[in-house]
């Protein structure tokens, strides 16, 4: 049974430890204040070497810090082959780490697909994952210590529906008219129905913005002075075939209702 002693008692162990010429301690001991750098309730267990009592009392736990990176992650367009991905980790202050760490243990979304035995001095770990990568997927890697405490950093490989922007003379927009305008206007590869586009010159034309229906209708278009637009624009809802996959998603297409002529114009839509 552990026994729970003051600061003041266990500054007298420590005494007699070092005048017996003791290497370890004779039983479990509880501290009932904070000890040097160990806070109250630490236990020094029957056995600890004089060493090990003394690093608990005189220097606190430095535990490791860590950067993490994965090749290739981030948004991608659907129907994108990402041919595997490099899993790297670095511990930043292997220097300075006071606690033993046990292995790096690398996932590709919950599946655990290496693990490696921390080497004494080496602060890089990699692990190159070689399969095909098709949809969302999260990607991690876990630096274990003190046997069952973890830190760990990860990325992920976002799939979304490109969305198109640019100018036409069209007054209206069907399916047929969204899967050509895709293949002519500027094509974003992101995760948001946000989007300020800026320097328009138009020509008796109109602004048309196409992006999938998931991201949700848009509640505010402005323009370059903070003005609302909203209300000069028609929203449709088109079926668009993916020019990457053939893939027909509904999209929203909203189309400045009336043609507009003069340079440098900017829009903002939210």
């Amino acid at each position: 049974m552990a026994t729970k002693i003051s600061l003041k008692q266990l500054g007298s162990d420590v005494l007699s430890l070092i005048r017996s010429g003791g290497s370890s301690l004779e039983k479990d001991i509880v501290s009932n204040t904070n000890c040097g750098a160990t806070p109250s309730g630490s236990k020094f267990p029957k056995g600890q070497t004089f060493t090990e009592f003394a690093e608990k009392l005189l220097r606190k736990d430095i535990i490791p810090t860590i950067t993490t990176s994965f090749s290739g992650a981030g948004i991608k367009e659907v129907g994108t082959i990402i041919n595997g991905s490099t899993l790297k980790l670095t511990i930043n202050n292997l220097n300075n780490v006071t606690v033993p760490i046990n292995e790096i243990n690398f996932y590709v979304g919950n599946i655990l697909v290496d693990s490696q035995t921390f080497i004494d001095g080496q602060a890089n770990y990699q692990y190159i994952y070689n399969q095909q990568i098709l949809s969302n997927t999260t990607v991690k890697v876990e630096l274990i210590y003190n046997s069952n405490q973890k830190v760990s950093g990860s990325g992920s490989f976002s799939f979304v529906y490109a969305s198109y922007y640019g100018i036409t003379e069209l007054s209206s927009i069907n399916d047929t008219d969204a899967t050509l305008l895709a293949n002519t206007f500027i094509k974003n590869i992101k995760n948001s129905k946000s989007l300020t586009w800026e320097n328009v010159n138009l020509s008796n034309q109109r602004f048309c913005y196409m992006y999938p229906t998931s991201f949700g209708s848009l509640t505010s278009i402005k323009d370059g002075n903070g003005f609302s637009n909203f209300e000069s624009y028609t929203k449709f809802t088109v079926n668009l075939t993916s020019p990457i996959n053939g893939d027909i998603i509904q999209y929203y297409a909203y189309l400045l209702t009336d043609s507009v002529t003069g340079s440098g114009f900017k829009q903002i839509y939210t």
